[in-house]
């Protein structure tokens, strides 16, 4: 079995500045996805598991939305 790891992050723009708003890395091990993430600096790093793109897609959607900070 192969277990793909990817780093990634969200920069965002707010009041003409560009900042990194989260960043984590997406571990798929074929079986589903793991998110490894860290929102904001003064909370801990958060693990979800997702069985699909889609279900993560909609989760960092909502998470726009709400906001990071």
């Amino acid at each position: 079995m192969r277990t793909v790891r990817s780093p990634w992050s969200l920069w965002t723009e707010h009041d003409g500045v560009v900042h990194n708003s989260h960043v984590g890395v997406l571990v798929d091990d074929g079986q589903g996805l793991l998110l490894v993430e860290k929102t904001n600096p003064y909370f801990p790093y958060q693990a979800t598991k997702f069985a699909s793109r889609e279900q993560l897609k909609q989760y960092m959607l909502a998470s726009l939305s709400a906001g990071f900070e």
